[in-house]
């Protein structure tokens, strides 16, 4: 069986470009080797590194840290109680004053009505009419008396619950600052770890 020249160039010619494939993959595996040689090597010289420094820091410095992270995680379930309640409190002030507000709707209600029987009675006078209007006058000054009282109640209740709420925005802000300031120092952090 004779072989011709050019089927043997062929057969060449392919086995040369086999050749170079395995050539460039084996490039390219030894790359990838030296990659993930650098790769653990990087990691052996964290890991050492690591262990330098847990080997340099003593027990009492870590104890201290201890105390000082569960400290402050009791401070923080105390502010996050606090303001909680602080919300509760602030919610319950302002269905008040709704409620104080309505009262001095329905009383002002009231006086306008009593001013419209007013001027009905002046603009229809009779023999009878100064005793009633006299009688309207007495009913206008009582309720005008009644609704100054109430106006002075809800004004010093207003301030008074205005004055909670600014003391109330303040401790919030205060405790916002330091739960961010816990949350900068990466206590919250170490905190949920040791819990989970």
């Amino acid at each position: 069986m004779a072989v011709s020249m050019n089927q043997l160039l062929s057969d060449a010619k392919k086995l040369v470009t086999k050749l170079k494939e395995y050539d460039h993959k084996t490039d390219h595996l030894m790359s990838k080797s030296q990659t993930l040689n650098n790769a653990v090597e990087n990691m052996k010289q964290y890991h050492e590194e690591v262990l330098q420094m847990s080997s340099q820091s003593t027990s009492s410095q870590r104890n201290s840290i201890i105390v000082t992270i569960q400290r402050e995680s009791k401070q923080l379930r105390k502010l996050e109680t606090e303001n909680r309640e602080l919300k509760l409190a602030l919610e319950d002030y302002q269905w008040v004053l709704e409620l104080i507000m309505s009262k001095y709707r329905q009383h002002t209600n009231q006086l306008i009505k009593l001013e419209k029987v007013e001027t009905q009675c002046l603009n229809n006078q009779t023999n009878n009419s100064n005793e009633v209007i006299t009688r309207l006058m007495n009913q206008i000054c009582e309720m005008a008396s009644v609704m100054n009282e109430s106006i002075l109640m809800d004004d010093k209740n207003s301030l008074k619950e205005q004055e909670l709420i600014a003391k109330l925005k303040t401790e919030n802000k205060a405790l916002r600052e330091l739960l961010q300031i816990a949350r900068a120092n990466g206590s919250l952090n170490k905190i949920s770890n040791e819990m989970s």
